[in-house]
């Protein structure tokens, strides 16, 4: 079970940070996908005890849910 976490995972990161660049961060896509793909590397930065990039991906998240709030309630 957690191999297959590890590789949906690691898929997910990949597939979302390629979407957000494809799509360009700035826009409501970008921000969306950036923010769905969050979970992911929550579970694969908490599970391999990557604290640093964990505390980076609180910042992260915020910044998404910024931009997801500001292209879709303004």
């Amino acid at each position: 079970r957690t191999y297959w976490m590890n590789i949906v995972s690691q898929a997910a990161i990949f597939m979302g940070a390629a979407a957000v660049v494809s799509l360009n961060a700035g826009a409501t896509w970008g921000a969306l996908i950036g923010l769905a793909c969050q979970p992911f590397w929550f579970y694969t930065t908490w599970r391999h005890k990557q604290w640093g990039v964990f505390a980076a991906s609180v910042l992260y998240t915020v910044g998404w849910a910024i931009g997801t709030y500001k292209y879709l309630f303004t």
